[in-house]
């Protein structure tokens, strides 16, 4: 194997740009829905968690509660809708605006999220509480407006870490039965609403602007003020000022519809499913094995390790007995695997290892970014985010992200 117009640093970057109650009366059966492919696309799942947890007002981190009853009430009506977007979807009608601030991440999932490896991120003058990886991690795609399909996309200031899906998921966006809609708050300084409450979800559409807000249960600022009775939800809505301390009215509105997010399958690294099986979390240990005793370090999914071993033993013979290393780039232990292959004065090149019916495979090695095609056809299950970018067909052979 001898070096050719890619050297291994020039190929790994190319193929790797990519990656990176009691029920109420007459209420109807709750129904969640999940838009996957384009905004008239829905299929029926599980709802999300409804178990209360405490949080923090201030940052968007509090959980839904049942909580006490709002000074008016309203009883009644349909199920509350829960629809779940699924991001990234570029062939979901998806609005996207590209923004240069780049955005701190940390550790901090979205609480908005029916799934893992999804983010709150930066500052609450962002909004980005509601994001998933993009570009292979380089970027994040924030939903913004989610009943009208808007999104912000960021690039990303350090490395996306690995989040699990949280216990207790709120909306992202509320709409009541009154057709004005609401927007989960990201922080700042808010005026207080009437006994004690703080606002939660500010007004989008059809309601008071500023004036007015979906408020926290009267006394307990930590937690998000919806009030759950069986299937069919309602939010605390109030007026918001010093003036409405002491005689502000709140009132208990049914609420019609909830959106939630959800990381696409292939969109990151925490499960999932690919072409042919599951995806799974997706690293970057850059571990060399220059000896066979070295893939003991490895993961032993599907029998990574003898794998390995053996791959080490045959590069070595490939290039007549000059002793070769395989370095791990990109690993999902489940699925899928970027390597190089390199000898000190033998060249070498990267390879793609997958999984095919429980059993690791080589699926590609060489020097060039390979076709998407040749890689779709050995069968294997390849996690786009180890992949990254493949050729597209004749005549033009256009770089693009990997899909199964």
């Amino acid at each position: 194997m001898r070096a050719g117009r890619w050297g291994i640093a020039a190929l790994t970057a190319a193929l790797l740009a990519a990656c990176g109650g009691g029920g109420s009366p007459g209420a109807q059966s709750a129904k969640t829905v999940t838009v996957t492919a384009s905004p008239t696309s829905t299929s029926t799942t599980a709802a999300p968690t409804s178990t209360a947890a405490p949080g923090t007002a201030s940052a968007s981190s509090a959980s839904a509660t049942s909580g006490a009853t709002a000074t008016s009430t309203a009883t009644g009506g349909s199920a509350t809708k829960q629809i779940v977007l699924t991001l990234p979807n570029p062939d979901g009608g998806w609005k996207v605006e590209e923004s240069a601030d780049a955005l701190n991440c940390g550790g901090e999932p979205s609480l908005v999220a029916t799934s893992g490896r999804t983010y709150h991120c930066g500052a609450s003058a962002a909004s980005a509480v509601a994001c998933v990886a993009d570009n292979g991690g380089s970027n994040i795609l924030c939903a913004m407006q989610p009943w009208a399909r808007k999104a912000t996309r960021f690039p990303v200031d350090g490395t996306l870490p690995t989040t699990s899906k949280p216990a207790n998921p709120v909306p992202l966006g509320i709409e009541l039965a009154d057709g004005s809609r609401w927007f989960i708050r990201s922080g700042g300084a808010w005026p207080p609403g009437p006994q004690e409450t703080a606002a939660m979800y500010s007004c989008s559409e059809g309601c008071g602007g500023e004036s007015e807000a979906l408020l926290t249960a009267p006394g307990n600022v930590d937690d998000f003020g919806l009030i759950k009775e069986g299937d069919v939800w309602y939010a605390r809505r109030g007026p918001l000022g010093y003036d409405t301390v002491k005689t502000g009215k709140i009132t208990k509105e049914r609420i019609t519809k909830a959106w939630f997010i959800r990381a696409a399958p292939s969109s990151g690294s925490s499960g999932g499913t690919g072409a042919t099986g599951a995806l799974g979390p997706v690293t970057r240990p850059n571990l060399t094995i220059a000896e066979p005793s070295d893939v003991q370090k490895l993961p032993n999914t599907n029998g990574l390790r003898a794998f390995a071993r053996a791959q080490l033993a045959q590069v070595t013979k490939e290039n007549d007995g000059c002793p070769m290393t395989i370095t791990v780039e990109t690993l999902d232990a489940q699925s899928s695997a970027m390597v190089s292959e390199f000898g000190s004065g033998c060249g070498g090149g990267m390879a793609m290892w997958g999984v095919k019916k429980g059993r690791w495979i080589k699926v590609w090695s060489g020097q060039d970014v390979p076709l998407c095609s040749e890689l779709r056809a050995k069968g294997a299950v390849l996690n786009p985010d180890v992949i990254g970018r493949c050729s597209g067909s004749a005549p033009a052979f256009t770089a693009q992200r990997y899909t199964p």
